[in-house]
């Protein structure tokens, strides 16, 4: 019997070395993935990698109505954002076939924030990767690339209506670095090309005929940054101030 434990024990030692080697090469392939320009996941997904930069976003120089009534109060003001991690973004809205696929009720094309956001923790579990709702500074970042020909981004249907991460809030007028809006709130921001609107985060449009909103989904590998400081005030959280839908 004695004789048997260094066999044992070198047994161990291989075991050991072959579950560290395994984690090592599973370790470089995901970085490797999240360093391709295009990712795709097991379910046929397709995600593009948009890299850290800076940009303007929002309008005028002060969180106010526009004079010519064109721009809302929380379009305001133009103000300096720089995004510092690469992301992956879904090139297009999620699909009805994905959509269903995680058992949640409701549609791709009718969906709440809720709904949207239970998505992201269903593929979360499922693939293994932290997936979420872009921020607003992401999907804002994206849009103004996919408008620029020259950048090929091949993101595509950025003029619907798409829920984001953020709580809905007025813009800063400070440069900002990474953000992701007010720590809290009562609507959920809903972007659809340079328009910026909220609901309540259980909002569909059925059966309260709403605007049907959708979404589509960011792969990341960094935690987020911590939240602004607070939420808008209760009168303004939903509030449209043109005609426009």
């Amino acid at each position: 019997m004695p004789k048997s434990l260094p066999v044992m024990r070198m047994y161990g030692a291989r075991k050991s070395i072959l579950v560290a080697l395994a984690a090592g090469l599973c370790t470089a392939a995901r970085a490797q993935a999240f360093s391709a320009p295009v990712f795709t996941n097991s379910l046929g997904m397709e995600l593009v990698r948009i890299e850290p930069g800076t940009f303007t976003m929002g309008f005028g120089n002060a969180p106010k109505l526009a004079e010519n009534g064109t721009q809302d109060y929380d379009e305001q003001p133009a103000h300096q954002v720089t995004l510092t991690k690469p992301f992956h973004i879904l090139k297009d809205r999620i699909s009805q076939e994905h959509y269903a696929r995680s058992g949640l009720s409701g549609t791709a094309t009718d969906a709440s924030w809720d709904q949207a956001a239970a998505f992201c923790r269903w593929l979360s579990q499922r693939e293994g990767r932290r997936y979420r709702l872009p921020t607003d500074a992401e999907w804002e970042c994206v849009f103004r690339n996919s408008r620029n020909r020259t950048a090929g981004l091949g993101v595509l249907g950025m003029e619907a209506r798409e829920w984001v991460q953020d709580w809905h809030g007025v813009l800063p007028v400070d440069p900002v670095v990474d953000p992701i809006g007010p720590v809290t709130g009562t609507t959920k921001v809903i972007r659809a090309g340079t328009r910026r609107t909220s609901l309540s985060p259980d909002a569909r449009n059925s059966p309260w005929r709403l605007g049907a909103t959708t979404f589509r989904v960011v792969l990341v590998t960094d935690p987020p940054p911590m939240p602004s400081a607070g939420p808008p005030p209760f009168t303004q959280a939903a509030v449209k101030q043109t005609a426009a839908p």
